[in-house]
């Protein structure tokens, strides 16, 4: 099997109810069966004033309360090692310039290939897909995608919009 390069993978909206419920558990799974590239990195983006050190916690009591019998230690905290937390919120231009600070410190194994993922309300896409290209995301990285787990507009015109 080949694995994939390796890349930042930002997820917007962190400790909300889809990141927390379905995708912090399901990272967890792909790390104890060593299914993630080791130099893929993790951006937790949230609005919470959190340390690295908060976060971590979270990830921990996150994963804890969710997998119940089938949580290890090791394993949550050889995820939580690819995290990195960003203070930020997705609706403030200041978010995507953090963000962007962050992406574009040299890190040693890492690439700049970015996986977007919007874990947020569909009605806040169009607004987080502008305010990234707006920022520079679309021309300043060799690779960048978008991950959306929702309706990806709402009819053909507004996905059309999303897809810049």
């Amino acid at each position: 099997m080949v694995r994939p390069a390796p890349c930042y993978f930002v997820i917007f909206g962190a400790t909300g109810n889809l990141a927390t419920d379905k995708l912090l558990p399901a990272l967890y799974h792909l790390e104890a069966a060593e299914r993630i590239h080791d130099e893929l990195r993790f951006l937790a983006l949230a609005r919470r004033d959190w340390s690295q050190d908060d976060w971590r916690m979270h990830l921990d009591t996150t994963l804890r309360d969710r997998l119940g019998a089938q949580y290890d230690p090791e394993t949550c905290l050889r995820l939580a090692a690819r995290f990195e937390y960003v203070r930020g919120n997705y609706r403030e231009p200041a978010a995507y310039q953090s963000l962007l600070e962050v992406l574009s410190r040299p890190r040693e194994g890492t690439c700049e290939n970015i996986v977007f993922y919007l874990a947020i309300r569909p009605a806040d896409f169009l607004d987080v897909v502008t305010r990234l290209h707006e920022t520079g995301f679309s021309g300043s990285f060799a690779q960048h995608r978008i991950v959306v787990e929702k309706p990806f507009g709402e009819d053909i015109d507004s996905a059309k919009a999303l897809n810049l």
